[in-house]
């Protein structure tokens, strides 16, 4: 695989457009995870690609973020399908039978 596929979690900017006491004016930015293949990261920013066409190398959907708004990447790696199987599991909560009704 040509590119790295990593998560990145970072802070966005918030705005609000209603008036505001001034007092309150500060809101808090938005924690976010994106989740895309590496194209490039230098000192400034790190860019992300959604889609990659291998055949052609042609690419879409690219976010670039600002490092300084950047708290984290973490290089994921993909699981080696499993013949027939998804190595995907998920953990469901067990659920509380409902009792059974008697016949009357």
């Amino acid at each position: 695989m040509k590119y790295k596929i990593v998560l990145v979690k970072w802070l966005d900017a918030v705005s609000s457009d209603p008036w505001t006491d001034s007092n309150e004016a500060a809101p808090t930015p938005a924690l976010c995870y994106s989740v895309g293949f590496l194209h490039t990261k230098d000192k400034e920013k790190i860019t992300l690609i959604l889609n990659h066409d291998a055949q052609n190398d042609n690419v879409s959907c690219i976010m670039t973020i600002p490092l300084g708004m950047v708290k984290s990447v973490t290089v994921l790696k993909p699981s080696k399908p499993n013949k027939g199987r998804s190595k995907c599991s998920i953990k469901s909560r067990s659920r509380k039978k409902s009792p059974k009704h008697k016949k009357a």
